[in-house]
């Protein structure tokens, strides 16, 4: 019986670690809301009072028109608490982000409460 459950503990370990192995970069973040100004953007998101703005990574796809397709990908989980209604604000530099000032994009990520 010990020789089964050591088995069957093992079979888990190996499978959680391969699913750990192949999981995504990150989720696509549902943001709560957005707003550009002449540095950069702010996003609103979900938050349980410990989101970073490390916890994100942006994805950026350029169309054939120069329109940027800018996406936020929670790339860590918040699973902290309390849940904060109004989320937390994140600003990002065009710098950061990849893009010129100035450049025509759109923000990719469903908006609104989630």
């Amino acid at each position: 019986m010990k020789a089964l459950t050591l088995t069957f503990s093992i079979m888990i370990c190996f499978v959680s670690s391969i699913a750990l192995a192949t999981e995504p970069e990150g989720k696509l973040e549902k943001i709560l809301g957005y707003q550009p100004s002449a540095k950069g953007v702010v996003f609103q998101v979900t938050s349980g009072g410990c989101t970073r703005r490390e916890d994100f990574t942006t994805k950026i796809t350029r169309t054939e028109t120069g329109i940027v397709m800018l996406q936020l990908v929670r790339t860590r989980p918040d699973l902290c608490y309390p849940f904060m209604p109004m989320g937390e604000r994140l600003g990002f530099t065009y710098e950061q982000l990849g893009f010129n000032t100035g450049a025509r994009f759109v923000v990719g990520n469903a908006n609104g409460v989630v």
